[in-house]
């Protein structure tokens, strides 16, 4: 299942509550920056419009949920904390940009008189994922870079077909 389809699967199996104002940060889906700084106060979601928003605490926690507007009138619906647990709000993160046509990059780059290619993101990925590359690959800086991977050639093709179903273009150079 892609990132997207995911998306559309979650939007008809939630249940919404409606809310006055938005007092806290937004998802902005349509910006080219990495993840972490995608988050806005200031991003008015459009009439029709879906996206995530990020309520953070004093101690360092965070709720998240999705948030929609219908008819200038605004309903939001949680995301559980196993979710939450295990990074799946970049799931949502994926599939949003994915669902305004916003591509997010991943470079590899083939490492010379080896069989050996590096794959480098700009964003990290749900869990899942990153326990798949983390099995087929090795971090290329320290233990926790998950972002810069090391693989054999042999499993290009598996680690381009993850990519693609998270709506991550690969670049090769």
């Amino acid at each position: 299942m892609t990132a997207l389809d995911f998306i559309y699967k979650e939007l008809k199996e939630r249940e919404w509550s409606k809310i006055d104002k938005i007092s806290f940060e937004l998802f902005n889906k349509y910006s080219e920056k990495s993840f972490y700084n995608c988050w806005e106060r200031e991003f008015k979601i459009k009439d029709g419009e879906v996206t995530l928003f990020r309520n953070s605490f004093i101690n360092g926690n965070s709720e998240y949920g999705l948030i929609k507007n219908i008819d200038n009138e605004l309903y939001i619906s949680h995301i559980n904390n196993h979710l939450v647990e295990n990074n799946e709000v970049r799931r949502y993160m994926y599939g949003l940009k994915r669902s305004v046509g916003n591509k997010i990059k991943g470079y590899i780059e083939f490492i010379e008189n080896s069989n050996l290619f590096k794959l480098k993101l700009r964003n990290a990925l749900p869990k899942k994922e990153e326990s798949i590359l983390l099995l087929f690959g090795w971090p290329e800086k320290d233990i926790s870079d998950t972002m810069n991977l090391i693989f054999n050639r042999e499993v290009i093709v598996l680690i381009k077909e993850i990519m693609e179903k998270m709506n991550v273009e690969i670049v090769e150079g």
